[in-house]
């Protein structure tokens, strides 16, 4: 799992930084409490289990009920894949939750407007902020509303218990004279090329690499937010595939074939050109013995087979 997750980071993969150092349960949902909160059953006894990164509204806000429901109509009754990533200050375990089909059910939520983003506990999820900004600007479920109040809000102005949960360290004081910030990547990179892959490239074995680095949860955050994808457009206009600013700062990426200016444009065949088949294709391909990366490189294409096993 240590390799796959090296080799979907430097292919574009960030998200899977987060998956890597979690703890991976499957269980049934039993209950739905709220948008936010789920039972699950799992060992012959029922646990609440808290929905990472996202804050649904309370009971009495608006949207509160439809983001009940859809969280019912998703995963009630159903088999879901759980990446434990903390415990809140409740004793609740914190999850990104996987539903049917590889419907990741809190990225979901947020893009359907039915949560916001939880910014007080997930300030560092790159994703995650993405998807509320992406449903902000739709209008979509509660941003509809003139004025929608936070749930974290609502709760202070009822005296209501607030639970919180880290994923990480938390971030040291800025010394005294700091380097200059890093220009941001521009949304959309310009970049020639052909999706049309002929073979040749290079072959990486896993086994041959020395693994020194232990790369942990707060790792992968930082590298999300390090190296958060970009679409890579040919000269038409069309998408072709993910550029990662600077993949060479990536721990192990350079061992794994892959070089600053790389677009990845598919993995064992799918196309890659959109950042939410990200999870999907991480899922897809975990026990895959060997991952064919497709790669558009100086304006050709090539491509950088691992061997995993």
């Amino acid at each position: 799992m240590k390799s796959l997750w090296v080799v979907s980071c430097a292919a574009a993969f960030a998200a899977v930084c987060a998956w890597a150092g979690a703890e991976a349960v499957t269980a049934t949902v039993t209950g739905v409490q709220s948008g936010d909160l789920i039972t699950i059953q799992e060992g012959g006894a029922a646990k609440v289990v808290r929905l990472y990164g996202v804050a649904c509204p309370e009971t009495g806000q608006p949207y509160a009920d439809k983001a009940k429901q859809y969280v019912t109509e998703k995963v009630l009754n159903k088999e879901v894949s759980l990446e434990i990533k903390a415990t809140d200050s409740e004793g609740r375990p914190v999850a990104m939750v996987i539903g049917p089909d590889y419907v990741n059910l809190n990225q979901s939520l947020l893009d359907a407007g039915l949560a916001w983003w939880d910014s007080q506990n997930a300030a560092k999820d790159a994703a995650l902020k993405g998807l509320n900004a992406k449903a902000l600007a739709a209008k979509s479920g509660l941003w509809s509303e003139a004025a929608p109040l936070s749930p974290w809000d609502y709760r202070a102005g009822h005296a209501m218990k607030e639970a919180s949960y880290s994923v990480g360290p938390k971030p040291e004081a800025a010394p005294a004279a700091a380097a200059a910030p890093k220009k941001e990547e521009p949304k959309v990179i310009a970049a020639k090329g052909t999706e049309e892959y002929k073979g040749g490239g290079r072959m990486v074995n896993v086994k041959d690499i020395q693994f020194d680095k232990k790369l942990t949860e707060a790792d992968g955050l930082a590298l999300l937010a390090q190296h958060t994808p970009t679409v890579a457009k040919d000269a038409s206009g069309k998408p072709i595939g993910l550029a990662v600013p600077d993949i060479n700062s990536i721990p192990y990426a350079n061992a794994l074939g892959f070089q600053d200016g790389d677009v990845i444009s598919g993995v064992n065949g799918d196309a890659v050109t959109d950042f939410s088949q990200v999870m999907p294709m991480i899922e897809k391909y975990k026990n895959a013995q060997q991952i064919n990366v497709q790669v558009v490189r100086g304006g050709q294409p090539t491509t950088v087979t691992i061997n995993l096993r």
